[in-house]
């Protein structure tokens, strides 16, 4: 009996030991989606999911210190492809979505008198990422620079470390103006009705959001992201447009 006992120990442990806790690397403003995802994932297979998030930039820097994350969810491609030209990563890096900017204001305003806005009296502070670390802030600086108001409102800028500060500035109403992700407006309009911009896609293209497999443990993972229905309807409903 004692050994049968000691057989059914044996098992579980072993058993266990294959359960494996994945650590994921992502952009701030993936956080929501993956948090919905993470149990979905969960309940089909043997790996739990550790969910870490930042600016872009930050996480690529810790993934160069050495960081343990065994797959890396960018913003944009910039992060991922460097990486990987420096010898980071698996396999190349590959997109499995796309996020645009949007900007939110205090004030209703049509999209052909953002410039106007940004400019005027009206309004006095401007919510955005680092762009040298957020792949939306850089993506912000860009669309400031191709409507040539950028050197007219640099005093009037506030940046954030990543989009989820910034998602703060707009929800307690700190700024009259902010750039963030559709993503997060998808989450902050309930809270915050008013106002919203989508800004062209000639002016403000879709990021890519590029992942970096740095662990070939999370392969599974990745496919889940790209293929899963599930996974994929999750990513639709954050206003994310998929691959």
């Amino acid at each position: 009996m004692k050994q049968i006992v000691a057989a059914i120990l044996l098992s579980i442990l072993s058993l266990g030991s294959f359960a494996q806790s994945l650590r994921i690397a992502a952009a701030s403003s993936m956080v929501d989606f993956l948090e919905e995802i993470k149990p979905k994932f969960e309940a089909t297979h043997p790996q739990s999911l550790e969910i870490i998030t930042n600016s872009s930039g930050t996480l690529a820097n810790q993934i160069k210190n050495g960081a343990p994350f065994d797959i890396f969810l960018s913003a944009d491609q910039k992060y991922t492809t460097l990486l990987h030209q420096e010898g980071f990563g698996v396999s190349a890096p590959v997109t499995f979505a796309y996020n645009k900017l949007i900007l939110y204001t205090k004030k209703d305003i049509a999209a052909d008198q953002v410039h106007d806005y940004l400019a005027g009296t009206e309004c006095t502070n401007i919510g955005m990422a680092q762009p040298d670390l957020a792949p939306f802030g850089n993506a912000a600086r860009k669309y400031l620079t191709q409507i040539k108001v950028l050197d007219d409102i640099s005093n009037k800028l506030i940046y954030g470390q990543n989009i989820s500060i910034v998602n703060q500035y707009i929800y307690t109403h700190s700024v009259d103006a902010a750039f963030t992700s559709l993503s997060s407006k998808n989450k902050l309009s309930s809270k915050v009705a008013c106002c919203w911009i989508e800004l062209s896609s000639e002016t403000a293209p879709a990021l890519p959001q590029s992942a970096l497999i740095l662990n070939d443990s999370t392969r599974d993972f990745l496919d889940y992201l790209r293929n899963d229905n599930n996974a994929k309807s999750i990513i639709q409903k954050y206003g994310y447009l998929n691959n």
